[in-house]
């Protein structure tokens, strides 16, 4: 299981990308005085979105959504957060998201618009252009990999499926487990993952219901389903499910759910997800025997908040509104759950993805 990391003798990085500025701004999270201190923004000339840190948290790896579409890769600098950018890979789609294997060795990432999975080879930190494409269903919206690197997990938002595979870790390879994949509720529209930090259970989000889907995750990567949890309040109303989100009409917007992210702390205690319509963000106690969420409560965070991370002790989440100025930073009860906020903080256009690292002082 992974432990949280102690703050004492640690640094806390924070980056968030802004598509409407074409920046990252960079944060440090002070845990003595729970603010968070802005250091600088760095341009990226694209619109920037989805965004991921290499295992050993030396990389940072920013996905361009404007044409022509390619992903930057940037060397980060622990000692004042810097990023320096060290590379420029040409991408064949635009990612709604990208991550790396739990080694460090292949960058994953998914075409929303393109129904596609990609994984492409990484050497000596950089991303080859080199990759290989599987099909999925419509709208291909995330993809995560099991700790124990063997397993690789997405959705297809469009489809109301969630796909599974095998990962080979000699040659990056992905060999469906089963059929492939296990159909989610219709019209559910599954959107993030979120996988235990044991590995025994994986929750999806769905974004037009606003539901946590639960899975067992069996010893050979297939999943069985447990439940579906929908704790979360119920004001807004779901979405028509003939309408693709690009096409609801302004008349829908203000009742309509539309839910975004799901993370789980290293310590597996909680869980959390995004919903945008609400500005809320809907925490969940994990029994740790059953995998089940138990709703605790909904909390009022930046507006649209698109995407959150939460720190490696556990203790911090940061959230990211896409129609905000400013990105919040809440402390995490370790008791209940709660979310308190702490601070704001200035932000670019379009805050919409939020990357926390913690890495040892310089000495």
């Amino acid at each position: 299981m992974t432990h949280p990391l102690p703050t004492h003798n640690m640094s806390t990085y924070v980056y968030v990308s802004c598509a409407d500025d074409s920046s990252i701004d960079c944060y440090q999270l002070d845990t003595k005085t729970d603010q968070l201190r802005y250091l600088r923004s760095v341009n990226t000339n694209g619109q920037v979105m989805p965004m991921a840190v290499s295992p050993d948290n030396k990389q940072l790896y920013a996905a361009i959504r404007s044409q022509a579409y390619h992903l930057i890769n940037y060397q980060i600098d622990h000692s004042n957060a810097e990023l320096k950018k060290i590379a420029q890979t040409r991408l064949p789609a635009s990612m709604a998201y990208i991550t790396t294997d739990r080694q460090g060795k292949y960058l994953l990432s998914a075409s929303y618009h393109d129904n596609q999975l990609f994984v492409m080879p990484i050497n000596n930190g950089q991303v080859s252009e080199s990759c290989t494409i599987y099909n999925t269903g419509l709208n291909a919206h995330c993809v995560v990999v099991h700790p124990r690197n063997s397993f690789v997990y997405s959705t297809s938002l469009g489809s109301d499926k969630l796909h599974q595979y095998q990962l080979n870790n000699q040659n990056g390879q992905l060999t469906a487990i089963d059929k492939g994949y296990i159909d989610t509720p219709k019209g559910s529209g599954p959107r993030h993952i979120a996988i235990s930090p044991d590995g025994h259970f994986l929750y999806v989000v769905t974004e037009m219901t606003a539901t946590v889907l639960c899975y067992k995750i069996n010893p050979h990567g297939a999943l069985t389903f447990l439940a579906e949890i929908a704790d979360f309040p119920r004001q807004y109303n779901h979405l028509n499910k003939s309408k693709r989100r690009d096409q609801v009409t302004p008349a829908d917007e203000p009742t309509s759910i539309w839910a975004s992210d799901i993370k789980l702390p290293a310590n597996g205690n909680f869980l959390y997800i995004a919903e945008r319509t609400s500005n809320t963000i809907g925490a969940f106690q994990i029994d740790k025997l059953t995998g089940l969420p138990h709703y605790i409560g909904a909390f009022p965070v930046e507006k649209q908040p698109r995407s959150f991370a939460i720190d490696t002790s556990c203790h911090y989440m940061v959230v990211t509104g896409q129609q905000d100025n400013h990105i919040g930073l809440y402390s995490i009860n370790q008791q209940t759950g709660r979310l308190s906020p702490q601070t704001k903080a200035n932000v670019g256009k379009n805050a919409n993805w939020v990357e926390i690292i913690s890495v040892p002082n310089e000495r």
